[in-house]
């Protein structure tokens, strides 16, 4: 069963205990970089998805720990390095409960650079990388841990070029994060992002997007432990778009229940070969699309939907369109060189 520490705000292991899988797998690499930019702004939820992702990776999709390296903010330094419920206090180093540290170093530059440049020399066609970033975040730009410690999106798509991997996806929790897409995407990659190019996220203990989306991955409710069905299409597995098209759904309906229907978050996904599955999105209790046409049956007053597809998209009367903002269009430029429409 799941186990939050309220007080501390630290997510406690055992996730996916009984979920856990034996078959471990020898050709997937991670790569996990847990920023925070600094102790007073580094809130629990670096840590806490962190230490999910750890979690789900090892249980549930057989990584071996060994290919796995977490950088996260000051590395195993005993230091005070977040602020949590107003006090500072030290981030755990054991990330799944087994005793021993996780963390193989701190987040900055040049362990950043240094832990990819390894990747490279490790990582063949045969090979499986994921990359997860969490952190604060300005367009095109993401914060490390410490003062003049950050990652430009310019330079994280250098270090993915040097890997000669058969599939790469990286998932980025940090405000602005949209801005990443243009600059990540290529062959055989997936991009998901929390927001678009222009907003801020939301976080608590996690970031709305990926506590959402990351349920839809596991099966499992990060707050209490709940199973979590997103298979659309009832093929009994859990694809990429049915998890993402689940947490945005989600993200929807708890960014309206914790700050009002003013505020939107439009987390982003990219992926090549392009998604074709068909979509559904809900909002509240009812659909809003529904294969390829978009369709209610309650009544919502104002929805912000991205939707992007290969297919065509058939509004129904009463429903209009407006094109996306140049700044978040260059976001899905690439598809429309391949020839896809949105």
């Amino acid at each position: 069963p799941l186990d939050f520490d309220y007080k501390t705000h630290f997510i406690k292991p055992g996730l996916y205990t009984d979920k856990k899988t034996s078959n471990k797998k020898s050709n997937a690499y991670a790569l996990l970089i847990s920023g925070g930019e600094q102790k007073a702004r580094n809130w629990q939820s670096t840590w806490n998805e962190t230490s999910v992702i750890y979690q789900a990776l090892t249980d549930l999709y057989g990584f071996k720990k060994e290919n796995i390296v977490t950088l996260m903010t000051d590395g195993d330094d005993p230091a005070e390095d977040r602020h949590v419920g107003g006090v500072y206090i030290t981030s755990p180093l054991d990330l799944d409960g087994d005793g021993e540290s996780d963390i193989n170093g701190a987040c900055n530059r040049a362990n950043v650079k240094s832990e990819f440049e390894k990747l490279a020399n490790k990582v063949t066609s045969n090979d499986d990388v994921y990359v997860y970033l969490t952190s604060h975040g300005a367009i095109d730009y993401l914060a490390l841990y410490g003062s003049g410690q950050n990652l430009k999106a310019s330079e994280l798509k250098g270090y993915l070029d040097n890997l000669n991997a058969k599939s790469i996806i990286v998932h980025i929790t940090a405000c602005h994060s949209g801005s990443f897409v243009d600059d990540l995407s290529g062959s055989n990659r997936t991009i998901v992002t929390c927001t678009s190019v222009q907003e801020s996220g939301w976080a608590g203990d996690y970031e709305v997007f990926f506590e959402n989306f990351i349920a839809g991955l596991t099966g499992t409710n990060l707050y209490n432990g709940n199973a979590v069905d997103c298979d659309v299409n009832k093929d009994e597995e859990y694809d990429l778009e049915e998890c993402f098209v689940y947490g945005i759904s989600s993200t929807y309906e708890t960014k309206i229940e914790h700050l009002g229907t003013s505020s939107h978050q439009t987390p982003y996904v990219w992926t090549y070969p392009a998604l074709s599955h068909s979509v559904n999105i809900k909002a509240g209790s009812g659909r809003i699309m529904s294969g390829n046409e978009i369709v209610t049956n309650n009544q919502i007053s104002n929805a912000h939907i991205t939707y992007q597809s290969p297919k065509s998209v058939t509004l129904k009367a009463g429903f209009s369109y407006k094109q996306a903002q140049k700044a978040e269009f260059k976001a899905i430029k690439k598809l429309h060189e391949q020839g896809y429409t949105n």
